[in-house]
């Protein structure tokens, strides 16, 4: 997990994205949650402090991390897979075609998700 400061929005946020290396093989794709960078601490690769907001944001970074792994681990042993492909498989596209990525519906909903 990374911050982009380069697509810092007009309030000063910037998106974390999330970062997949398979041997060596690196791509990225957006977590979709927006913070200030004083809120984020890299090393622990989470949000910093108990707002319900950093809580949220943590708890997306687990469940991310955990459904990264888990769509790896499904995957033939014998099948050589990339960081894009792995990517493709999360959202549930087709690696071999082309289709809209899936919104995450939670977070755009006007109230917060509770689990």
């Amino acid at each position: 997990m990374y911050l982009k400061h380069q697509k810092k929005d007009t309030e000063g946020k910037v998106p974390i994205y999330v970062q997949v290396t398979i041997d060596g093989d690196e791509d990225s794709f957006s977590l979709s949650r927006k913070l200030f960078p004083h809120e984020w601490s890299q090393g622990k690769q989470k949000c910093i402090g108990k707002s319900q907001e950093a809580l949220l944001i943590n708890t997306k970074i687990t469940k991310t991390k955990g459904d990264l792994t888990a769509v790896f681990d499904r995957i033939a042993v014998q099948e050589i897979v990339k960081a894009k492909q792995l990517i493709k498989l999360y959202h549930g596209q087709d690696p071999d075609k082309e289709q809209v990525i899936k919104k995450d519906i939670c977070y755009h909903q006007k109230k917060p998700f509770n689990h």
